[in-house]
Parts: structure tokens; sequence; C-alpha cells
């Protein structure tokens, strides 16, 4: 089991160290977008949004993503859980790029929307991608593991985004995130299709 395996020797292991940076990317993606700041910030700031709208637009980005939740364990039941957590990942940089670009148009609501749905779609693809990956007996402690890494090193970067937005732009926070999606995604691509023995 994991508590008998040095750590040194569980860092060996290829498959767990991409998947290990794959997902602190992954967590860092979304504490860009939809569980951080800078969406918020964005909409009023350039777009001249007041909180009550800002809520608003949060509140239809929520009910949406609420809805589509079981659209989640169809869609793994039928193209895997890796597939769809690469495909929700780049889309969902696609789609916050999407939106900066339509933003001041009539139909920015429809990337918002789909902002919203595929970080939901992402997220139930990613924990049971990670419940599959990892053997029963070592599964509890290594998904512990993994959200006390990822938690720890993805939190920096809203810090690290807040300052070069500053510096130079509202939107760079949204260029740093899908640049991190892609890279997320390039990662889960390179996993191999194997359970992780640690």
């Amino acid at each position: 089991g994991f508590n008998r395996i040095p750590l040194k020797t569980i860092l060996k292991n290829k498959n767990f160290k991409i998947l290990l940076i794959g997902s602190t990317l992954f967590y860092a993606l979304f504490s860009l977008t939809t569980y951080g700041p800078f969406i918020a910030i964005y909409s009023k700031e350039i777009l001249n949004f007041d909180k009550a709208s800002v809520n608003i637009l949060y509140g239809i980005g929520g009910i949406f993503a609420a809805s589509v939740s079981f659209l989640g364990g169809y869609l793994i039941s039928r193209y895997g859980d890796k597939k769809n957590l690469i495909g929700n990942t780049l889309l969902h940089g696609i789609f916050l790029l999407t939106w900066i670009a339509m933003s001041r148009s009539l139909f920015y609501i429809v990337p918002f929307i789909l902002i919203f749905i595929t970080s939901q779609l992402g997220h139930i693809s990613y924990n049971s991608y990670l419940t599959g990956v990892f053997p029963k007996n070592s599964r509890s402690q290594m998904i512990g593991l993994f959200a006390s890494i990822s938690g720890i090193f993805s939190s920096l970067t809203p810090a690290i985004a807040s300052y070069f937005m500053v510096k130079f732009t509202y939107i760079f926070p949204f260029l740093l995130a899908f640049a991190i999606g892609t890279i997320s995604a390039i990662l889960f691509i390179k996993l191999k299709e194997e359970e992780i023995n640690v």
C-alpha cells in the first residue's frame, strides 16, 4: 500500500508524475476561471456590469452547469473519462477566449454558459479518472495527496495572474488559463492507459 512505499519510489513512476503535474495545472486552470475572481473583475471593470448583473451572470452559468451534470456519467460511459477530461479541459479554455472575443456581442451569454458546463463536466471526468487510475488499497490516500499538492500549488496562480493583470491587461488571467488548460490536456493525453500501482 501507499503507506509502505517511500515517496522517492512513488515519484519514479512516470505516469504518476505526469498525472500529478497535469492535475496541478487542472486545478490552476479553474482557479483562474469559474472558481477565481477574474471573470467577475472583467465583467465589472471592462463590461461595466454592476454587482447584481454579475451575480445574475454567475447564477445563469451555475444553473446550466448543474442541469447538465447528469450528462457527465453518460458521456463517460460512452467515450471514457480520459477523453472527456481532455476534451472539456481544452474546450474550457477555448470557450473562455470566445467569451472575451464576444463579450460586447448580444450572444456573449452562449460561450459564458459553455465555460460553466465544461467546468462541471471536466471536474466530473477528472474525479472519475482519478478514482479509476489507482488501485483500491491506495486510492483514498493518493486522491488526498493529489488534492493537497494540486491545491497548494494552484492557489498561487491567482496571485501571479493578478500581478500581471495589473501590470499589463485584464485579459492576462484568461490567456494564462488557456495556456495552462492546453498544457494540462496535453499531459493527460500522454498518460498511459494503465493503473498506477503505488
